[in-house]
């Protein structure tokens, strides 16, 4: 995930990083050019806010958490602590995109309400509209800062809908700072996506074909396939995995990687491709041509059994 910064809604040149406000510890910026700009531009109303409730955190740890329990309760105050949290849940920043998109027209606050740090929590993900959010309601200083940096965010002259997102990680579990932590996310290959998506799949069918086709490689579309009708092997029957192209040991055999790694050759009579959800546009052309592409890419129609 591509944090960007509180000013110009960019992300950092590579090899960059964001900085820190040193006032809130929340916003980050890239350059001190655009920490001034968005002083000016109304940051310093906003800053003390955003300091109070990260003290705030830092205040309960004190209070709350004595002897070694101290130390991973500040390690839990830091907002870098949810900022990885947050990238390493399985398919979570996947699902919050995907929302973001379905319902940028709405200028939404993405609110990732996250209730235990387990990696098999299921955070609560909720749509905070701007006819709610910019209502102003209020009811602790963590309000009163997700306010005005919505209202920075979406006003920003570098905005657009398209471009970027606005998360929100609320901490609410028990014995944890309570903390509320704003990202502005870029979408990265949401313009990519097919709007038939949006309606046809679901926030964790989408995360979760994400996450395989990243598991795959290089997160583009893969031939799918279920072997079938094996009879030296037919403990493999039913297993399902990736076609990668021809044997190089057998001209007339496909190379399968199987789930979990192990790669086996086979003929094509023997694996059927499971289909899987398509994603990108381009991935939505004709049947025929696609399976035309196919043919002479891999050319395994024409071998002989």
């Amino acid at each position: 995930m591509e944090l960007t910064c509180g000013h110009c809604c960019k992300v950092p040149p590579p090899g960059e990083k964001l900085r820190t406000c040193s006032g809130c510890m929340s916003t980050k910026f890239c350059t001190t050019a655009c920490q001034r700009a968005a002083w000016a531009a109304g940051h310093k109303l906003v800053c003390k806010s955003l300091r109070d409730v990260h003290a705030g955190a830092m205040a309960q740890v004190e209070s709350i958490a004595p002897g070694s329990a101290k130390q991973a309760m500040k390690e839990r105050a830091d907002p870098a602590y949810w900022v990885d949290w947050y990238e390493r849940t399985p398919g979570l920043k996947f699902k919050a995109m995907f929302i973001a998109w379905k319902h940028r027209a709405e200028y939404p606050i993405i609110r990732v309400a996250i209730h235990s740090d387990r990696l098999d929590e299921v955070p609560e993900i909720v749509v905070v509209p701007k006819t709610e959010w910019s209502t102003g309601v209020v009811r602790d200083n963590s309000d009163t800062a997700m306010n005005a940096k919505a209202h920075a965010h979406f006003g920003n002259q570098n905005f657009g809908v398209d471009k970027t997102y606005l998360v929100r990680l609320v901490v609410t579990f028990p014995n944890s700072p309570k903390l509320g932590l704003a990202m502005g996310t870029k979408f990265h290959m949401m313009t990519h996506v097919h709007s038939s998506v949006l309606t046809d799949l679901t926030a964790d069918e989408f995360a979760a074909e994400m996450i395989r086709r990243r598991e795959d490689g290089d997160g583009h579309p893969t031939v799918y396939v279920r072997l079938t009708g094996l009879r030296g092997a037919a403990h493999l029957n039913g297993q399902e995995g990736v076609r990668l192209g021809r044997d190089p040991n057998d001209p007339e055999r496909m190379t399968i990687r199987l789930d979990g790694g192990r790669e086996v050759g086979v003929l094509s009579k023997n694996y059927e491709k499971v289909h899987r959800p398509k994603l990108l546009k381009y991935e939505f052309r004709s049947l025929l041509e696609s399976e035309s592409d196919d043919d002479d890419e891999f050319g395994y129609d024409t071998e002989s059994e």
